[in-house]
């Protein structure tokens, strides 16, 4: 069993986890499950609603796009010490070089390793396994995807289970992690412990002044593939549509070389206009006010891409503003209160008169397109992810 000093404990952990007595590390269970977790578990845990989701790459590294040779979780706590375990589905793909045991885990098991002398992180990506751990565990459960996910922590006698009314991030946990386990980080997510033992209050909810993320896509890790299908969409609350004579060229594409390549939307082999669309299942989204979209992408040639809406009344929109050329991946911010808007003629894609007073709040598609057929590498669209901020 390894055992931290008092002054080692100081250094790693804040001060209201200091005992008089040496402590051993705490096994740490990270899960993520689309599934909700058992009554029980939740009823015992830190509960917070709102958490803001990520990639399980960027779960997994604590960096928001990380390189395929990021360290894990699993390789930092491996070199504290930590015998590191997977269980379920491996989300990082099987390109060389990214299995579980080329990503910092020690082995892949069928179900939790039983408790040894050795403190365990354990990875599991699919449904809750019953846990064989009571004592000096900290398990974390989250979901993959959506708008805003639940995030649980259960560390029994180190906090009890209540709601939070406070903002979380995937990518706090990997820094809250490595604080447990007293590795130094200098990832920009924040350590939860306060917040989870009430050391540190969450802040009263105030009328946001600014609307929440409503959605985010970042397109599938897999395989290139022409057309895009929904298949290649990774969030399960939005839906893909293609438009235009070059719908069918557009593709989705990834390279292995360089190494950070992203998979993005690509319009190269688009044989005439096109676009692409995203609409969410259940809910329509509110532009107005200090709504907003963000997205990352890379232009070659005279492209210039743009926003593209579908209201509720059925109307199209194309957006003034666009994202033009660059030599290299650039994250884009509209706001969308300062953008004027002209019709779109969503068969040919073609922009027609200003749209006066468009609007916004009822909002069905949310889309891009740069108004031009793809020209190969040389004249070409791409987007790497999309967001949008909005009520």
């Amino acid at each position: 069993m390894i055992r931290l000093t008092r002054r080692q404990l100081f250094q790693a952990v804040p001060p209201f986890l200091i005992t008089p007595h040496d402590v051993s590390l705490p096994n740490l269970v990270l899960i993520v499950t689309p599934l909700p977790a058992p009554a029980p578990f939740a009823a015992a845990a830190v509960r917070t609603t709102r958490a803001l989701p990520t990639a399980i790459a960027s779960l997994l590294t604590g960096v928001a796009k990380p390189s395929p040779t990021e360290p894990t979780l699993a390789d930092l706590l491996r070199s504290r010490g930590y015998r590191t375990a997977f269980l379920g589905a491996w989300p990082l793909g099987n390109a060389p070089g990214q299995s579980p045991l080329a990503r910092g885990f020690d082995e892949v098991v069928a179900s939790p390793p039983a408790p040894s002398a050795k403190p365990l992180f354990l990875f599991v990506h699919g449904p809750l396994p019953k846990l064989p751990y009571e004592k000096n565990t900290l398990t974390i459960v989250t979901a993959p995807a959506g708008p805003q996910v639940p995030l649980l922590a259960h560390w029994p006698g180190m906090f009890t289970a209540r709601d939070l009314d406070a903002p979380a991030r995937h990518l706090d946990i990997a820094p809250t992690l490595l604080r447990v386990a007293g590795i130094p980080t200098q990832l920009t997510g924040a350590n939860l412990l306060p917040l989870w033992t009430g050391e540190a209050a969450p802040k009263a909810t105030a009328e946001p002044t600014r609307p929440p993320l409503f959605f985010r896509e970042d397109w599938r890790e897999t395989e290139a593939a022409t057309p895009v299908t929904q298949e290649h969409v990774s969030n399960p609350d939005l839906t893909l549509q293609l438009y235009g004579p070059g719908r069918d060229g557009i593709k989705k594409s990834h390279h292995d070389k360089p190494a950070d390549d992203p998979f993005y939307i690509w319009s190269g082999t688009a044989n005439g206009n096109w676009m692409v669309t995203l609409r969410h299942r259940t809910r329509l989204a509110d532009l107005t006010g200090q709504a907003k979209i963000r997205w990352r992408a890379k232009q070659a040639g005279f492209r210039e891409l743009r926003i593209a809406l579908k209201l509720a009344s059925g109307d199209w929109l194309i957006s003034s503003e666009s994202d033009g050329p660059s030599e290299d991946w650039r994250e884009r911010e509209f706001i969308l209160s300062g953008i004027r808007w002209r019709k779109l003629d969503p068969k040919l894609i073609i922009e027609g008169a200003w749209a006066a007073n468009p609007d916004l709040s009822r909002v069905e598609e949310i889309g891009f397109t740069d108004l031009m057929t793809g020209g190969q590498s040389i004249a070409c669209s791409r987007l790497d992810w999309l967001e949008v901020w909005a009520k």
